[in-house]
């Protein structure tokens, strides 16, 4: 078993054993409870699988988890018992020849385990001999695999270890200065990086979390919040735009931090944030699935910087460069590239994406840097700033243009609530682009409202779509499946 995941309990259970540690809308566990149950999932399936594979080494487990209690469990029995969580993702899913269809799948909901044939209700669980665990393996292993977002394609396979896991936890506890008597609301599906970190936060803090997540359609998670009051909202800005609708400023006055990863808030993310959470310190961060969280703005800082996304955590290293490794000068906008930290593993199964995304540095070859495809640059106090992404850029009448920038100019109209810019294809060297907006206003409206635009930032092909589609982990547009659906000829 994981020593450390163990320990983490041990201590969470002999020290505060009747505090919540996880709930949901029908279970409420202490940390006792949380322990031994964790304890006897993971033997179980080990013993589960060791039955069915007698023959050979299987260490890997597909979960398509609801978010809830169980499935947070489900997370640390498997990274416990020195096994893999792979989430379940529906795009590879719809790939009947995919290497992940040849490996155990365990399904999560209402409170039950449905593995290998087999139901294992909450109270079967409850039911079964709990013993203490005496022995330990301590090398590092491949623990947990995510997706990148797939928003241009198929996903990648992101391989990532326990102690990066762990180290993730310690690294955004500290930055964040959380407390062990804060309660961590769940709002993120358990799918991918920043929604695990959550859970093995609240164990490396011994804290509260609530399994919350925005896209259930089996809890109200503005409902969850106000019965359980957590203290810390996570939260990206495209889940910001859909979910955080206004509220009575008292209600929720409980909140003291509202976290985002993924992009910087813009004013209108903040506004929505002090309308459901007037008390609330927005504290945006950076990071990707490849490396896991590189910066954080310093809690009570934001004001003073808010386009920025903060600054580099633990060990993590965040340079600027151009021309390959050439370094840019403060202010300078490059690509961004991240080291040390919490860098991943690289892909699964893709020698040539992981070498191409991963390189080495020409001065010191041992050292592995994270290629971000993100542009932006450092100040001169190293807070970094971002300023699209590097293939996300468009050649319109001779000049380049992130389309970052052109949604930006659209969400400011009055009367569009959202939009997304579509990149298509011109000829080899011109681009077009269209825009898919949400808005009340009819399409003749739209368009006269960007008369005011400057040129490059106008185009006659505005759709009206009821929503913004996001990609299945809901964190970003699917500028691909948008295309698909309202802009393909």
């Amino acid at each position: 078993m994981n020593k450390v995941v163990y320990e983490l309990f041990h201590r969470n259970a002999v020290e505060n054993p009747e505090k919540l540690a996880f709930v949901d809308k029908s279970l409420e566990l202490d940390w006792q409870h949380a322990f031994k149950l964790v304890v006897i999932i993971s033997r179980e399936i080990k013993k589960k699988i060791k039955e069915t594979n007698p023959s050979q080494s299987c260490n890997m487990i597909v979960v398509k988890g609801d978010g809830s209690v169980l499935h947070v469990l489900l997370i640390f029995a498997i990274i416990l018992g020195r096994l893999v969580y792979i989430p379940h993702n529906r795009t590879l899913d719809r790939n009947k020849d995919h290497q992940f269809n040849k490996f155990p799948h365990v399904e999560v909901s209402k409170n039950s385990i449905f593995y290998l044939n087999e139901t294992w209700t909450f109270e079967r669980l409850e039911n079964i001999e709990w013993v203490e665990q005496k022995t330990f393996d301590t090398h590092e292993v491949p623990a947990a695999f995510y997706y990148t977002s797939g928003t241009t394609g198929v996903p990648k396979v992101i391989v990532n270890s326990d102690t990066n896991i762990l180290r993730g936890a310690k690294f955004v506890s500290e930055a964040l200065h959380l407390k062990k008597s804060d309660v961590i609301a769940g709002t993120l599906l358990l799918d991918f990086d920043y929604g695990v970190n959550q859970i093995f936060c609240a164990l490396y803090l011994g804290t509260t979390y609530i399994a919350a997540p925005f896209s259930s359609t089996d809890i109200h998670w503005l409902k969850m919040v106000y019965k359980y009051r957590p203290t810390i909202i996570p939260a990206m800005p495209f889940l910001i735009e859909n979910y955080f609708t206004q509220g009575e400023k008292s209600s929720f006055d409980f909140v003291r931090m509202c976290t985002s990863s993924g992009a910087p808030f813009t004013k209108e993310h903040a506004n929505k944030v002090a309308g459901l959470f007037p008390k609330a310190t927005i504290v945006p961060m950076y990071g990707l699935s490849e490396g896991f969280r590189a910066t954080i703005m310093p809690p009570g800082e934001y004001e003073s910087r808010p386009s920025s996304v903060g600054k580099s955590i633990g060990d993590t290293q965040i340079r600027i460069v151009k021309n390959g490794f050439e370094e840019c000068a403060l202010m300078e906008v490059g690509e961004i590239i991240q080291s040390s930290g919490c860098t991943s593993w690289g892909y699964f199964e893709d020698l040539t994406s992981t070498e191409e995304k991963f390189v080495r540095d020409p001065d010191f070859p041992n050292r592995l840097w994270i290629k971000s495809g993100d542009l932006g640059y450092l100040d001169e106090e190293n807070y970094l700033y971002i300023n699209g992404r590097v293939e996300s850029q468009i050649k319109l009448f001779g000049i380049r243009i992130s389309i970052d920038e052109i949604e930006s100019r659209y969400k400011q109209i009055p009367g569009i609530l959202n939009a997304v810019v579509i990149p298509i294809s011109a000829n080899e060297t011109e681009s077009n682009f269209g825009v898919a907006v949400v808005s009340k206003l009819t399409l003749d409206e739209v368009k006269k409202s960007t008369f005011g635009l400057p040129r490059e930032y106008r185009t006659r092909n505005i759709q009206i779509v009821p929503e913004i589609l996001g990609n299945y982990n809901g964190g970003k547009p699917d500028r691909k499946l948008i295309y698909e659906r309202y802009f393909r000829d």
